[in-house]
């Protein structure tokens, strides 16, 4: 009697002690930081307006291109770099993949997101390498009532720097245009 009781109360403390658990990793990874703005050094996803994502990088001859994927899954998680505090608009910044973990020795530092107009494709290439090919800035559309830092889930526009034209969703590729994709960078939680 006395070893059924024990157990039915260690059991239930079990449930208990799970639960509790549940509910609170839950409650953590809804929201990573305080703050709703995106900071320089996040590691966030980015999603266009037809729901699909910046995939990891698909090697092809020398050239590692940026991808769409449809599932979050699937989606390439990249650091948002080369500067500090809140993500401003028109503020120049890097898109730095961080999934390379299958990436060939030789490439691993061609980790920035970049527009090349030769081929239009986008592409990863080494930091700093070909300036502002590499870098970024966002404009809000003009319907956007958003003000000062952005932040998370903003509806946007992601413009290259050196070809000031905006990041699109090319099927299953990503390029350039002037013909814009609305973006939300979302926040990517462990």
């Amino acid at each position: 009697m006395i070893k059924k009781i024990i157990t039915l109360l260690s059991v239930g403390v079990l449930i208990a002690f799970s639960i509790l658990l549940t509910s609170k990793s839950s409650a953590s990874s809804a929201v990573c930081h305080a703050n709703n703005t995106i900071q320089g050094n996040d590691i966030v996803l980015l999603q266009d307006d037809g729901d699909w994502y910046l995939g990891k990088a698909l090697r092809n001859g020398n050239y590692s291109y940026a991808t769409m994927r449809p599932n979050q899954s699937d989606a390439g998680r990249h650091k948002v770099g080369e500067f500090r505090g809140n993500l401003e608009e028109n503020k120049s910044f890097q898109l730095i993949i961080v999934d390379k973990d299958d990436w060939e020795v030789d490439f691993i530092d061609n980790d920035r997101l970049g527009a090349f107009l030769s081929n239009k494709n986008v592409l990863y290439y080494k930091d700093k390498a070909q300036g502002d090919k590499v870098s970024w800035h966002i404009k809000r559309p003009n319907n956007s009532s958003e003000t000062g830092a952005i932040k998370y889930g903003e509806k946007l526009y992601i413009v290259n720097d050196y070809y000031n034209k905006i990041l699109i969703n090319n099927e299953s590729y990503v390029s350039i245009s002037e013909f814009p994709t609305v973006w939300t960078i979302l926040e990517y939680c462990p």
